[in-house]
């Protein structure tokens, strides 16, 4: 269980950011919490016990143990996105790659292959998936809800698919945390 009066040591975190990076936005899920920066940087903490945390570390029970204090999770590039669902982690950065960690399979942060001219644009994910909204409205999903098929198996695909059918529009935003998700969808 995480300790809560370490909270007051993680916000004081903050204060000693540079002038010019302020957090941008914050973002919890289960015991987890992340901090994104005006400049793309990402602070995460809390318990990770499906390796949601991309920290790289060479120990997984180190990886897998709660971390009290804010971290900086290292990708290759400024974050525009990041979602945080029950178990996983998802990071659009700005050079159009898409990042995962959690389900027990990532405790880092894994490059996802993405399909010809997809360029993620948000990152979404949840208890058992992954998904990425593309410039032109499509997702990208690893898991989860999308086949609309109750009882759906626990294991994820060889790879992302791009999800077809299952929204009757072009998806603005899309969230989820947990088993579902919700989107925004602009009707042709």
């Amino acid at each position: 269980m995480l300790d809560c009066y370490k909270a007051p040591r993680s916000l004081d975190f903050f204060a000693t950011l540079p002038e010019s990076d302020r957090a941008l936005r914050v973002f919890a899920c289960g015991a987890s919490s992340a901090v994104l920066t005006r400049s793309g940087k990402v602070f995460m903490w809390g318990l990770n016990d499906d390796g949601q945390l991309p920290f790289d570390l060479r120990d997984k029970t180190q990886s897998q143990a709660i971390q009290p204090l804010p971290r900086e999770v290292l990708l290759p590039a400024p974050v525009l996105d990041l979602a945080m669902g029950r178990g996983t982690s998802a990071f659009v950065t700005d050079r159009g790659e898409a990042y995962i960690s959690g389900l027990k399979l990532w405790s880092y942060p894994y490059k996802v292959p993405l399909p010809g001219d997809f360029r993620p644009v948000q990152a979404c994910c949840g208890e058992d998936y992954f998904a990425f909204v593309g410039q032109q409205g499509e997702v990208l999903a690893f898991g989860g809800p999308f086949p609309g098929a109750d009882n759906r198996p626990q294991e994820l695909p060889e790879g992302p698919k791009l999800v077809e059918g299952f929204f009757p529009g072009k998806v603005m935003s899309l969230r989820g945390a947990y088993d579902y998700c919700a989107a925004i969808i602009a009707l042709n």
